[in-house]
């Protein structure tokens, strides 16, 4: 099987270079070794051991301009020993033209190999070589048991796993025959291995666009995007859709869109909380560049930043380097990268966010999520009331709608449920009485925020794209 361009051209880069000590990011060492091979570059593999007259002798036996292979990261780089005998390596293999290629998943790189060990992320299998591998590889598939549009789909859906992940399906699926099952097991193998990542948390996706009360600008552009991954789209020359920044006033729907977003477009959702990288054993910029290879491994996806506010506000002189880094790192990712990572940040303040974040570019558009207007308010309680086994026309939502001015969507499904809690304490069933006592009791978060909010109005006003339609007018003239 022919190495497939994208991984060629990485181990060519590291090659021409002819650096000393390449670090190559990658969970497929087979794969590796096998393609140096197919570039002329028979690998030898390189003991971790501790004695130099050993790593001396092997390299004096290969002779110059060998190419070395080594799995052992966790000697390489955690360990002084490790550290100070690649130290003395550099200069050893240098004097010969040799190359020794560290292969392995993110780790922390020591300070004093910084500028001695050469960082190359090798990429996994594209969709060309999971389709050769399904057609002729070991486990080839027999065509007459399925069609062509099955095998894309599986390819399609294959993206993120590596060959011998791949291979294995194949493998099962040879034996079993189960076609109509393949993209199924597929799934739960994307499922398994998210859930296997330390930083991204797989989110079920329960929510639908009904579920979606308001909203509605931010809907029709999400509607005008849903085709946008796959390659029809490409062939048209659409470029692929980068993402969204949600700001807005809590309680509004920001995350609520986040999970509609990837159950309308029946991509995988996967959360990741830019706190946590800072608990990462290696640096928090290294445990990013970790998780977003995951992400664009798994891809096409949704990925999910919530509050980005919390974590990258008010970044000022008093920040730290990690943290500087980190969003340095990130903003580079949003801005160049190629896999089909549909990124939603979303954000309750907008004060202290960089400007960098906000720049045309990084994401797609940015939507402003106010509260809702009556109308928007309207849906939200027919929706909740509903979820609840209600049928909203038996109660007086427009009542409800003009009792609950400045109320966010999430305080109205609480308003639902305060009612629900006090109709069941007297065993009876729920009335207009136990709703709007429900309102009554509840001081929406706008009164302890005012100045706050309407400080963010003023801003989006000419800064951002407000997810909602203006329905003031068509309010005044409603009737029923």
């Amino acid at each position: 099987m022919g190495i497939e361009t994208n991984l060629r051209q990485g181990l060519l880069q590291g090659i021409q270079r002819k650096e000393s000590l390449v670090y190559g990011l990658t969970a497929e060492g087979n794969r590796v070794r096998a393609s140096l091979s197919e570039l002329g570059r028979e690998p030898v593999e390189f003991p971790a051991v501790t004695h130099w007259e050993t790593l001396e002798a092997l390299v004096d036996q290969a002779g110059s301009g060998a190419t070395f292979v080594s799995d052992d990261l966790y000697f390489w780089l955690d360990g002084e020993k490790g550290t100070a005998t690649l130290v003395r390596l550099h200069s050893f293999l240098e004097g010969r033209g040799s190359t020794l290629w560290l292969l392995g998943p993110e780790r922390e790189v020591p300070d004093v190999l910084q500028r001695k060990l050469v960082r190359l992320s090798l990429p996994l299998p594209l969709t060309a070589e999971l389709r050769e591998a399904a057609l002729e590889g070991e486990h080839r598939l027999d065509m007459t048991q399925f069609t062509s549009e099955d095998l894309e789909a599986w390819v399609a859906a294959a993206r993120g796993l590596t060959l011998r992940e791949w291979n294995r399906l194949l493998e099962r699926l040879v034996a079993t025959e189960a076609y109509g099952a393949f993209l199924e097991s597929l799934q739960e193998e994307k499922t398994r291995l998210l859930k296997n990542s330390t930083f991204l948390e797989l989110e079920t996706v329960p929510e639908k666009l009904e579920h979606l009360g308001g909203l509605e600008v931010l809907k029709e552009w999400l509607q005008g995007r849903k085709r946008a991954f796959g390659a029809e789209a490409e062939a048209f020359g659409l470029p692929q859709p980068k993402g969204l920044l949600l700001l807005g006033i809590q309680g509004c729907g920001k995350s609520l869109s986040a999970k509609v977003i990837a159950s309308m477009w029946n991509l995988p959702l996967a959360r990741l909380d830019l706190g946590q990288l800072f608990r990462s054993k290696s640096s928090p910029e290294g445990a990013l560049r970790d998780t977003l290879r995951t992400a664009e491994g798994l891809s096409p996806m949704v990925l999910w930043i919530d509050e980005i506010d919390k974590t990258f506000g008010g970044l000022d002189s008093g920040t730290s380097d990690a943290l500087r880094r980190l969003f340095g790192s990130f903003i580079t990712w949003l801005q160049e990268k190629q896999a089909p990572v549909f990124v939603v940040a979303t954000a309750n303040e907008v004060e202290g966010l960089p400007p960098e974040l906000l720049r045309k570019g990084r994401f797609d558009e940015i939507f402003f999520v106010d509260l809702p207007d009556p109308t928007e308010r309207r849906s939200i309680f027919e929706i909740h009331l509903s979820r609840h086994g209600r049928d909203a026309s038996d109660f007086n939502v427009d009542s409800l709608v003009q009792q609950s001015e400045y109320f966010s969507g999430a305080e109205i499904a609480e308003v639902v449920v305060a009612g629900l809690y006090h109709a069941f304490a007297e065993s009876r069933s729920l009335e207009q009485a136990d709703l709007s006592m429900a309102v009554q009791e509840t001081v929406p978060l706008f009164f302890t925020y005012e100045e706050r909010i309407k400080k963010f109005r003023e801003w989006a006003m000419e800064r951002a794209r407000n997810a909602s339609r203006d329905k003031r007018v068509l309010d005044l003239f409603r009737t029923d």
